[in-house]
């Protein structure tokens, strides 16, 4: 029989095609893995000191996600965006957030604007875009706390779909795009204005936030 007292030092690990998933979409921010790149199962479980069914299952997530795709007989492949993609990817976040900052704004919460505020100091803290990851994970969790504040479930579940491909649109963007200051400071404006009581000025500048990040992605800045 088990010891009881041991309970209390259980160690919660994430099961193994969680590590998989994240590592793949880590290798993804920081440009080892490009848009277009064949991903091998038996390669990355080697890589990662894995067994192929974890690899599988993260390979079947990121696939219904949109970062990967399966082409029959050919295998896996880093999915690759279309300015057409891109364009309807942002139109359908700039929908749900434009509802979602007006909502935290009209109805404030003290603890979502304290997590605003550690990821504009993750991205701030960074001096150049080394570590990219690090960038992406502060820009996409700001907007995603916004989100969540809704108390949604299903608007959470459809912008997590959304927030996967957003990352790899992102990822494509590294060296090209503004400093880390630069996205800390848009974000600190953002957060200024949530904080403000109009809804207008607001707005305006998240639809002015979403079309510059469309225009980096579609190389039109």
């Amino acid at each position: 029989m088990a010891n009881p007292l041991l309970r209390s030092y259980t160690i919660n690990v994430p099961p193994t095609h969680e590590i998989v998933y994240d590592k793949v979409r880590e290798l993804l921010l920081n440009g080892v893995l490009s848009p277009g790149d064949k991903l091998k199962e038996m390669e990355i479980a080697e890589s990662f000191g894995v067994s192929r069914g974890p690899v599988r299952e993260a390979f079947q997530q990121l696939v219904s996600e949109g970062i990967l795709t399966a082409k029959k007989n050919r295998g896996v492949f880093v999915a690759t965006m279309s300015e057409e993609d891109v364009k309807d990817i942002y139109f359908a976040r700039l929908i749900i957030e434009r509802e979602a900052f007006v909502h935290l704004q009209h109805s404030p919460d003290e603890s979502v604007f304290s997590s605003l505020q550690q990821c504009i100091h993750n991205m701030d803290s960074l001096t150049n875009n080394e570590n990219w990851n690090v960038v992406v994970k502060g820009d996409v969790e700001f907007h995603q706390s916004v989100v969540q504040a809704l108390g949604s479930k299903r608007v959470n579940d459809f912008y997590s779909t959304i927030i996967a491909q957003i990352t790899l649109c992102i990822a494509h963007l590294r060296g090209a795009y503004m400093a880390p200051s630069e996205i800390a400071t848009e974000h600190k404006l953002l957060l200024e204005l949530l904080r403000q009581g109009d809804k207008k000025p607001l707005l305006k500048e998240l639809d002015r936030h979403m079309e510059s990040a469309v225009e980096y992605l579609t190389g039109q800045h």
